[in-house]
Formats: structure tokens, sequence, C-alpha cells
């Protein structure tokens, strides 16, 4: 009787394996055709939070142009945890004293987990002096990338990320705090100065 029901089990496992072959066919082949517009979506993320990283500074700047100066480097390192970040995306910030000028580069880079690493920098000068968010991009892409940010309505998706200094033991002498916002119907994510 087990001999019987032995060919209609294989057969069961023939079947389960080859609906699980043409699955595994069909999924790696949609992963191969989706990825350059995913790795198109990755490099625009990265130029979106690149940019609204040195907006957010520049606004933040503008109501306290003197914070800069309760870091005692010349040249300041931080971060945004990218434990902290949606997806884990990484930004990155140097500002470098310059008199009242402040030299920024922002960067920002896809998160650990991403199928096609992208990476964007970008940067800029603010005039510390200026009282308003007076922020000159070095790049044209950059500042038209600006302008459509700060036309933006975002919606707020998560609140109170700190810039950090690299080694997190260390604490910043002055509070940087960013929250993420959607942008463009939830496609992207930037971030903008805290409130």
């Amino acid at each position: 009787m087990a001999d019987k029901k032995l060919p209609f089990f294989q057969k069961i496992l023939a079947f389960i394996f080859a609906v699980l072959v043409a699955a595994s066919v069909v999924f790696f082949g949609y992963r191969i055709a989706m990825k350059p517009s995913y790795k198109a979506h990755e490099i625009e993320q990265c130029r979106l939070l690149a940019v609204s990283s040195l907006a957010a500074i520049a606004e933040k700047t503008a109501d306290d142009p003197q914070m800069w100066d309760k870091f005692p480097e010349e040249t300041i390192y931080l971060i945004i945890d990218h434990k902290t970040m949606p997806d884990n995306w990484v930004i990155k910030l140097e500002a470098k004293k310059s008199g009242r000028m402040l030299k920024l580069k922002s960067a920002a880079a896809s998160g650990w987990n991403s199928r096609s690493p992208q990476e964007a920098v970008f940067t800029a000068s603010i005039d510390r002096d200026a009282g308003t968010p007076n922020i000159t991009y070095d790049d044209k892409s950059a500042s038209l990338i600006a302008d459509k940010i700060a036309a933006a309505l975002p919606s707020t998706k998560k609140e109170g990320l700190k810039y950090i200094l690299p080694d997190e033991r260390k604490v910043t002498p002055v509070d940087i705090i960013a929250d993420v916002h959607h942008y463009m119907n939830k496609k992207f994510i930037i971030i903008r100065p805290a409130h």
C-alpha cells in the first residue's frame, strides 16, 4: 500500500519544487529588470538628503549664528546616526569655519541594506552673520533641488534626529536636531530642522 502512495507523493514534491524554481526565476528576473529604476531612486534620494541637510544647517545657523563658535575645532564633522534614520540612510556633514563664512560639505549614502548603494555629495557656503538662511550652493543642481524642497509641504515621518559627533561617546556642545519628512507623495524623504 505504501508503494502506491510513493509515486503520488513524489509527484507532489516535484510539483512544489517546480513551482519554487519558477517563482525564483520570476523573482530574480523582476529584480534585474527593476534595478535601473531602483538605482535611479537611490541616487535621487541621496541627492535630496544631502541638499536638505545643507538647507537644514543653513536654517539652524540663521536661528543661532554663534552655535558654531561653541565647537572648539575649526573643522567640525557631524553625522546623523544611520540607526535612527528610516531605511538606514547615512548623512555626514563637514563644517569648516572661515571667519564669518561657514564652508559646508554634505554627503548622503544608501543604507547598509541597499541593493544598489549610492552616494551624493554637495558643498555650500553660509554667511553666518546674515541673519537669514543665506546659503550659496557650489553646484547649480543643488540650488535647484533646494528650491524644490523649500516649495514643498512635506509631512513629518520621524522627529528628533540629532546630528552627533562621529565618536558617539562625545557630546556636541550644541544640539542640532532635524526631523525627517515625507516628500513627493511619500516617494522620498528629506530632513528639515526641528523647531
